[in-house]
């Protein structure tokens, strides 16, 4: 699956979480100008560290894909900050799909926002990541 994945998008390498049934999975598709070591992955997250072979950067990348039932979203959070608090001599990149708003504005549907919903991410995102 991999092969035909890499043939298909013309990418150099691919790392997946599967998906488990009907839901979740993950793809990341990498180029040969960026070398990446997946240290940790999840059904919601890829931790790596890439490097940039011609400018020789490196930084942290983040790929996050928030749980959609808010389940596990404490969880994740603790995750993405352990990774950031154990590399912060390095720049981090995040890449995400939060399934989260903060502002109740932003919400589009017949269904209200969840304010208390808001509030625990705003905390959750600023506590965990900015508190480093």
């Amino acid at each position: 699956m991999e092969s035909a994945i890499k043939n298909c998008f013309n990418v150099d390498d691919v790392h997946i979480v599967p998906a488990q049934g009907q839901s979740g999975g993950m793809w990341l598709l990498v180029k040969n100008e960026v070398e990446v070591d997946v240290l940790a992955t999840s059904r919601n997250l890829f931790l790596a560290i890439c490097n940039l072979r011609q400018s020789r950067k490196t930084f942290g990348m983040v790929c996050m894909y928030d749980d959609p039932h808010h389940k596990r979203t404490a969880a994740i959070w603790s995750e993405v900050r352990s990774f950031v608090v154990a590399h912060s001599y390095l720049p981090i990149l995040c890449m995400d799909d939060l399934n989260n708003i903060m502002n109740a504005y932003k919400k589009k549907g017949p269904t209200l926002a969840n304010l208390n919903r808001i509030a625990e991410f705003i905390l959750l995102s600023c506590q965990e990541l900015w508190a480093v």
